[in-house]
């Protein structure tokens, strides 16, 4: 090769290599404009909702995108869905090894979700729910996605009852995930650490495994110091019940075929300090503990739950009705139970056991 000839080829390299820098640094200031502009309203055609968006921007190599000040409105325009950013890396050569959209890392900071029930079975999120046809019965497929590395830091989950009176209220606050291997491959297994604090007080730890074809997951639950009396249900606050809820469970389930099945080895319930008050009873427990082995199955129509080893403890009952008070200072009892549910009954089934009390007054 002659000297002119060396010299067109670098000529020639330089030019290419100025070219792609140029497109690459055209694409990086471009794009983020681009879809910061037409975002909001893609979002605004297929949600009616309104969107805003901070700052949106990507880096081509290595493929990131970064998402700040995230926001989406309610048709009142109060707030729905928002985030304080998202990051999102990219490994372009395991997307192309493996046919898949594969993610290296993850990372949502300070998401926030606000469900609302505003009517009898009507939710602040139905609208976006579009209804399923009633000839659909094959399982739709899933988009086939990898995410090497997902967290979530300091997230908010909102919960608002609006149907009662008073409303109920509780939030979910922080809320800190971590996941390895999140994948909807079939056959695959995820790993998970969820913790979580009510703003009541309640605290929630999860551990553990789950796939998502078939969704099956196995692990460990543990639930600190939740408070009866702030939970979304109806019938808890109309009869002003308390109490103080320890659980923790060993856990597998599954899900195939429309079918759910529960099983939990080790089940420990603790409950402090229950009350339970209506208008000519009042109830007051000390202590209330339940150890047992758990299995549950459910379908379309029924559901059982089926309870062997059961040892239930309590302590210092007291009633009150009218000006009369009975008194039971301990109540154990041990026993296997089933409770079966069908579309018109419900049935409790004890096999066999031993009840025990003592200072009945």
């Amino acid at each position: 090769m002659n000297r002119q000839s060396i010299k067109t080829s670098a000529k020639a390299v330089i030019i290419t290599g100025l070219s792609a820098s140029a497109l690459l640094l055209t694409l990086g200031i471009t794009l983020p404009m681009l879809l910061k502009a037409r975002l909001p309203d893609i979002i605004h055609q297929h949600t009616g909702r309104l969107v805003s968006i901070g700052d949106i921007q990507v880096q081509l190599l290595p493929l990131t995108a970064t998402i700040t000040d995230f926001n989406l409105q309610e048709a009142n325009q109060q707030n729905f869905a928002a985030f304080a950013a998202l990051h999102i890396e990219f490994n372009l050569w395991q997307s192309l090894t493996q046919t898949s959209v594969v993610i290296e890392q993850m990372q949502l900071d300070k998401p926030y979700l606000r469900i609302a029930q505003i009517d009898e079975g009507q939710f602040n999120f139905s609208d976006l729910i579009s209804p399923a046809s009633p000839n659909q019965t094959e399982t739709p497929a899933f988009f086939p996605l990898v995410i090497n590395q997902l967290h979530l830091t300091n997230g908010t989950l909102a919960y608002e009852n609006l149907t009662s009176t008073p409303h109920i209220t509780e939030q979910l606050t922080p809320i800190d995930l971590a996941m390895d291997h999140l994948t909807t491959r079939q056959d695959a297994s995820s790993q998970l650490t969820l913790d979580a604090q009510l703003s009541s007080g309640g605290h929630l730890n999860w551990t553990g495994n789950f796939g998502i074809q078939p969704f099956f997951s196995n692990g460990q639950i543990n639930i600190e110091h939740l408070k009866l009396e702030t939970l979304p249900w109806q019938v808890l606050q109309a009869h002003q019940v308390q109490g103080d809820v320890q659980l923790a469970m060993d856990y597998q389930l599954n899900y195939a075929n429309h079918k759910l099945d529960l099983k939990a080895a080790q089940t420990q319930l603790k409950v402090d300090a229950i009350q339970y008050e209506t208008k000519d009873l009042k109830v007051k427990l000390d202590k209330l503990t339940h150890n047992a082995q758990l299995s549950v199955t459910a379908e379309s129509d029924h559901w059982q739950i089926t309870v062997d080893k059961a040892h239930l403890d309590s302590g210092n009952l007291r009633v009150q009705q009218d000006k009369r008070i009975s008194k039971l200072a301990s109540l154990n009892a041990q026993t296997n139970y089933e409770i079966v549910s069908t579309a018109k009954q419900l049935n409790v089934i004890a096999k066999q056991g031993t009840i025990a009390a003592q200072d009945v007054k």
